[in-house]
C-alpha cells in the first residue's frame, strides 16, 4: 500500500471533519500545502490547527464556514 503524502493526510482530515465532498479534494491541496509550510511539514500540528480553528468557529456557532484558508489566516492567533 502506498503511503499518503503529507498534504493528502491534511486534506483527508479536513474533509472528515467538515463532512466534505471528496469531489472537492483537489480544491484543498494548495491550501493544505501552505498549512504544512506554516507547521514546518508537521502533519500532526497541521491537523491540530484544523481542530483548533474548528473549535473556535464552533464557539461562534459558525462551524459551516470552516475552510483551510481560514485555518491558515488564524494559525498564529489560535496557536496555543
Amino acid at each position: 500500500m502506498k503511503t499518503p503524502r503529507a498534504y493528502q493526510t491534511v486534506v483527508d482530515h479536513f474533509l472528515d471533519l467538515v463532512d466534505g465532498d471528496p469531489k472537492t479534494y483537489s480544491r484543498h491541496i494548495k491550501a493544505a500545502q501552505s498549512l504544512l509550510v506554516l507547521t514546518n511539514g508537521n502533519v500532526e500540528e497541521a491537523c491540530a490547527a484544523i481542530d483548533r480553528t474548528y473549535a473556535w468557529l464552533t464557539g461562534f456557532g459558525d462551524k459551516e464556514s470552516l475552510r483551510l484558508e481560514t485555518v491558515i489566516k488564524k494559525f498564529y492567533d489560535l496557536l496555543i
